[in-house]
């Protein structure tokens, strides 16, 4: 079976979920917070705009009244002209009247009374009163209807007298003083005030007037506007437009931005420096958040691969007690369980094989105990099985945990047949009557407890006893005593119960098995399978090139023993035999009855000279060997013949014939001895 290689899973960096979930918090607390501060910089400026048009209108309240004033005097002007009787009489008075006049109003740059033909009557102003005359202006007013007209500087207003002569009044009104004026109230400020008419025409009469940004700013409604820096200051401004006055004429104030805003700049700062200080805490809160979260799942994460790679001795710490201590909790127990469950079926599947490679039911009982007392750091087991008679339990088998190196099949202190137990006697006959496995951690008091005798065993400290099911009932129970380091537990009992189950089965099939292979009287292979083996050493010196030798011997007269003392007592004899035979062979070689009173052994691995040193080993030990008779010992021997494979013998039947030659060359020499197979044996001998 080829292996994999498994490498650990390395995530990509953004598909990480500490990474995902910084990103997450950053998304849900650092952009909005950062928007949001972007959002308020913005409305707090619109509302410091809206502030400053409220204020300044508040402010510019009183500039308005102050224009309006000064270009709503020449109305009463107007007035008190009409009222003076000076102006109908004409002549010096009519002048005196108009120069009193303008003497008394200094923003009076010139009075003139027209007759209604445009002729200049009386005049009063800068210019000289002996020859008057009329400017572009003045005359283009005497032909309209228009009463008053604004020019750079100044504004010039007409009105006809009450005394029915169509003469008219025509002033012009410095706009000096009310420019001194707001230069006065701006002054010490950036501020820069602007009258002009609805085509933009600059009353005040400028010298830098800023004709191009006024006409862009009278297509606007009232308000206050950001006006980008120009090419000759650079420097952002703001103006406000206020409402149209009487006449149309309207106020701009142009102001630099950074006087404008510079409450707004300190609280944009501001902000800033919350947004980004709130960004930091929450940066550093999303960092302790994902790494708070994350890394115990990163922590359950690694653990998981260490288990994917093989590594189930691992676990996760489990002292938290949220969602995450409870999945660490959860994945403590999966493990737990995995663990158990892969030790089950590794002990399953060692125990299969272990049964499967024995070569007797009795080797693979005692390997198998060996194993799991191994496993389960118990210091000594033992299997009992229930006879035949379904009444009594019989050690079949003790094993200690410093026996599981030892590759010999010697039972452990206690001989199998020696100690018994009735159903219901004792711990073990109560778990076989029952069915129910018991845990003694106190065996010296416990009274369910029936020690062994004669001081076979030490008598154990606690003791695990669960039984050996077959299809619900019990054939026998497997016992654990003093477990180190620690004692047995409820999960111990719970594993031990299941593997307990499928040893069961196992071991029964092995007995199956055994029982299907070997001779019910002698307990030796039968016939069949010694064909089978024969043929499985054949091939496997095919491959290998492993040579082995064949013994095969009889009783002699055997039939004698038969005709004298009868059959049960020449069955006896071939039990007895048998059981020699068992003694005297190796684990590794295959004893079997080939037929009545013959019998083969299949020696691996085996040179002919060493095959006949281990029959006249065996046929000395059967020749001394007193065996049971009526009324005294019987004297036994055995004729022997070996082949060796190939040298000897190219196939199994010529190895068999071979054998069988030798064997009977033993009895033309006088039977009990060992004769190895040569060519000068023929099977006339037979």
């Amino acid at each position: 079976m080829i292996k994999k290689s498994v490498s650990p899973r390395q995530i990509p960096f953004f598909h990480r979920l500490k990474v995902k979930t910084w990103i997450g918090v950053f998304l849900l607390t650092v952009v909005p917070l950062a928007l949001l501060g972007w959002y308020a910089v913005g409305l707090f400026a619109g509302i410091s705009r809206d502030q400053l048009l409220r204020s300044n209108l508040q402010a510019f309240q009183q500039v308005k009244i102050e224009i309006e004033h000064y270009v709503n005097q020449h109305v009463e002007l107007i007035q008190f002209l009409r009222n003076d009787a000076r102006l109908a009489r004409g002549g010096v008075e009519t002048s005196d009247a108009l120069l009193a006049l303008h003497r008394q109003y200094e923003f009076i740059e010139r009075l003139v009374l027209c007759a209604s033909e445009g002729s200049i009557l009386a005049n009063a102003g800068a210019e000289n009163a002996s020859s008057p005359v009329l400017s572009d202006v003045e005359r283009g007013m005497l032909g309209s209807n228009s009463t008053i007209q604004f020019i750079s500087g100044s504004f010039v207003f007409r009105a006809t007298t009450e005394d029915g002569t169509g003469r008219s009044l025509l002033g012009t009104v410095s706009m000096q003083k009310l420019r001194k004026t707001l230069e006065g109230a701006a002054f010490g400020t950036s501020f820069r005030y602007h009258l002009v008419t609805r085509e933009g025409k600059d009353i005040l009469g400028q010298t830098d007037f800023p004709r191009a940004l006024i006409d862009g700013l009278l297509q606007l409604p009232f308000g206050a506007y950001d006006i980008a820096p120009g090419t000759e200051t650079g420097i952002t401004k703001v103006a406000l437009i206020l409402p149209i006055l009487r006449f149309g004429l309207r106020v701009i104030v142009v102001q630099d931005a950074m006087e404008v805003y510079a409450g707004v700049d300190r609280l944009r700062r501001n902000v800033i420096f919350v947004v980004v200080g709130v960004c930091l805490v929450a940066f550093l809160f999303g960092t302790m958040f994902s790494i708070g979260i994350a890394s115990p799942i990163n922590r359950i994460a690694h653990t998981a691969n260490q288990m994917a790679l093989g590594n189930l001795n691992v676990s996760v710490p489990a002292n938290r007690k949220d969602e995450i201590g409870f999945l660490a909790s959860c994945f403590n127990r999966m493990t737990s369980n995995i663990r158990k469950k892969v030790f089950e079926i590794t002990a399953l599947y060692k125990i299969s094989e272990i049964i499967n490679q024995a070569k007797s039911y009795q080797q693979a009982l005692d390997q198998t105990l060996a194993y799991i007392v191994t496993i389960f750091l118990a210091k000594r087991g033992s299997i009992q099985l229930i006879d035949e008679s379904g009444l009594e339990l019989r050690l079949k088998s003790v094993r200690e945990f410093v026996q599981l190196g030892d590759k010999s099949d010697k039972p452990d202190k206690a001989p199998t047949e020696h100690i018994n137990l009735k159903l219901g006697e004792g711990i073990a006959g109560i778990v076989a009557q029952s069915g129910q496995p018991i845990l003694s951690m106190d065996c010296a008091n416990d009274e369910r407890f029936k020690p062994y005798g004669d001081d076979l065993l030490e008598p154990p400290k606690d003791l695990l006893c669960v039984p050996l099911l077959i299809q619900g009932k019990a054939c026998g129970v497997i016992n654990l005593v003093d477990r180190e380091p620690s004692p047995f537990l409820g999960d111990v009992m719970e594993l031990m119960t299941s593997i307990a189950n499928q040893t069961a089965l196992s071991i029964e099939n092995a007995k199956l098995h055994e029982l299907a292979i070997t001779d019910g009287l002698t307990r030796l292979f039968i016939h069949r399978y010694f064909q089978l083996k024969l043929d499985d050493e054949i091939s496997r010196f095919k491959r290998h090139q492993e040579v082995f030798s064949l013994v095969m011997f009889d009783i002699d007269h055997f039939k004698k023993f038969n005709d004298t003392y009868g059959h049960q007592l020449g069955d006896a004899v071939l039990r007895e035999t048998a059981r020699l035979v068992k003694e005297t062979v190796r684990p590794t070689d295959i004893p079997c009855r080939y037929g009545g009173e013959e019998f083969a052994i299949i020696l691996s691995h085996t040179l002919a000279e060493p095959a006949r040193l281990f029959a006249e080993r065996l046929r000395e030990r059967i020749e001394t060997h007193p065996f049971p008779g009526h009324t005294e010992p019987l004297r036994v021997t055995i004729s022997i013949g070996v082949a060796e494979f190939p040298r000897m013998a190219a196939t199994k039947m010529e190895l068999v014939k071979h054998t069988d030659q030798a064997l009977y060359a033993c009895k033309h020499r006088g039977r009990n001895c060992v004769t190895v197979w040569d060519e000068t044996i023929t099977g006339d001998m037979k």
